[in-house]
């Protein structure tokens, strides 16, 4: 809907990935960015633009889970890729 977001889906999958701890093999490709974005005080544009992405992909994960069983993490890895 928004194509100006594409760089935020990407960043948000990126981010997401990253943050793999290898030490206690936590975290990783799971969602849980979308709550650290939304959660965040910061009011940057760039933080904004990712709220705006994590708003998208709440609202199509939710439409999602009506036909199939996605997670927050895979809508986040979707987002991603379909932005390169």
């Amino acid at each position: 809907q928004n194509p100006g977001l594409a760089p935020s889906f990407y960043q948000l999958a990126l981010l997401d990935g990253l943050s793999y701890d290898i030490g206690t093999g936590g975290y990783g490709p799971d969602g849980r960015v979308i709550g650290a974005v939304i959660n965040s005080k910061d009011t940057s544009e760039y933080m904004t633009n990712l709220k705006k992405a994590c708003d998208v992909l709440l609202e199509s994960c939710r439409n999602l889970k009506k036909l199939t069983s996605i997670t927050t993490g895979d809508a986040v890895a979707l987002g991603g890729a379909a932005a390169v």
